[in-house]
């Protein structure tokens, strides 16, 4: 994908990502970073430095199995990355809904995980939508 066609996907999904499509906000978070699908899916709040404008990646989601958590296959895999803070508004934005819905839903987010979805599964890799820009 040409850099000029990722932007234009990022913004897309940027601007049209919400709960029932929570893969939108997966896929403009990895063209921003370059984080492997695992590694979106296993980000915590807690991961989020907002303050600082950074990620941690220390760890991956089996969403394939929905198991849970895993270790990084290396670890020169952990690593900190900056973050914009178009991005961040972004997740922010995500954690207020998510706090909206999950609160009349009565839902505790146990793992603090960023990516679960209005039914509060996160998705798996074949649940990225196709999106035609």
């Amino acid at each position: 994908m040409e850099q000029k066609e990722a932007e234009k996907l990022r913004s897309y999904c940027m601007e049209t990502a919400n709960l029932f499509y929570v893969n939108k906000f997966e896929i403009a978070l990895a063209i921003t970073t370059g984080m492997r699908y695992g590694e979106v899916v296993g980000l915590t709040w807690n991961d989020i430095d907002f303050k600082n404008h950074t990620l941690k990646i220390n760890k991956q989601y089996d969403y394939q199995t929905r198991s849970g958590f895993k270790k990084k296959k290396t670890e020169s895999s952990n690593r900190i990355i900056d973050v914009d803070i178009k991005t961040l508004d972004m997740l922010k934005r995500l954690k207020l809904m998510q706090f909206k819905l999950f609160l009349n839903q009565g839902y505790i987010n146990k793992h603090n995980l960023v990516f679960p979805n209005n039914r509060h599964k996160i998705p798996t890799d074949n649940a990225v939508p196709l999106i035609r820009l």
